[in-house]
């Protein structure tokens, strides 16, 4: 778990946006997000978008159709003295609290919108390897670019997660009708997600003149998912916080056991609640 709360990540601080390229077509079209995935945009057609990868020995990749999350905007040839300039990103630490990320990303909408407000809190997932990263380029006012993210990396996750959290409770439980199965399907859903995703890295402590070694995860996603791991491996417990719903670690190397809100916040919510709620009485 500590290899986790030093995770750092990277976000889009201007926020991220949806590119969608329909069934048929090459380029793409900003969207707004929607509540279904299989719904018809209204697409801007204004401007010219593509998104392509890097080409290596002059191959050519298509993109796939479908919707991509983009971020990490580059304006093209400006400076970064000059006040178009944009930042390039800003560091975020998903684990550095007890919120439980893997098992909250389950409660968000299954839908654009949701996907786009979970980038948006903590950027994209990451999980191909470099040589197989998107990138969309347009112009407006500059040419820019933008890393992009397919939408199928997003089911993947989802649907490794859910597993997790599924077949784990009937694991737990020995159902031996159920067990069996589950069990290898959960196993080999998380060994495919984190193949080639993590590594080990090590450092030299100059006061202790020690090495110290570390796990480095290669993507947000493989992250994720070795919290998850963690849960099912019972380094901490799940617990769902009375007020807003979330789920948190508690137990193990964790706060009090006994904790019943997720933070502080929610603790004083509750608090305010119940002093009305007596105050009315």
């Amino acid at each position: 778990m500590e290899a986790l709360k030093h995770f750092e990540w990277m976000r889009d601080p201007q926020g991220f946006r949806l590119a969608w390229i329909p069934i048929g077509r090459t380029k793409a079209q900003w969207v707004e997000p929607g509540k279904k995935w299989s719904e018809k945009y209204d697409a801007n057609g204004a401007e010219n978008l593509h998104i392509r990868t890097t080409e290596y020995r002059r191959e050519s990749c298509r993109a796939h159709p479908g919707l991509y999350i983009a971020g990490y905007r580059h304006d093209v040839n400006v400076r970064k003295s000059s006040p178009h300039a944009k930042p390039q990103g800003e560091i975020v630490r998903p684990f550095e609290t007890d919120e439980l990320v893997s098992l909250n990303l389950l409660r968000l909408e299954n839908s654009p919108r949701g996907w786009l407000q979970f980038a948006n809190r903590y950027g994209l997932l990451g999980h191909p390897p470099p040589l197989e990263r998107w990138h969309l380029t347009g112009r407006d006012q500059r040419l820019f670019t933008y890393e992009v993210e397919h939408e199928a990396e997003w089911h993947r996750l989802r649907k490794v997660l859910r597993s997790i959290f599924v077949y784990y409770p009937a694991i737990k439980k020995r159902d031996s009708k159920r067990v069996t199965s589950a069990a290898f399907a959960l196993r080999d859903g998380v060994n495919r997600y984190l193949r080639n995703a993590l590594s080990i890295e090590i450092d030299f402590d100059m006061p202790d003149l020690n090495f110290n070694s570390s796990i480095r995860y290669s993507s947000f996603g493989a992250a994720l998912i070795a919290e998850a791991v963690e849960f099912i491996a019972g380094r901490f417990e799940a617990k769902q916080c009375v007020v807003c719903g979330s789920w948190f670690r508690s137990g193990a190397a964790q706060r009090r056991r006994d904790r019943v809100f997720c933070s502080a916040a929610c603790k004083m919510r509750d608090y305010r609640h119940r002093k009305h709620r007596l105050e009315s009485v």
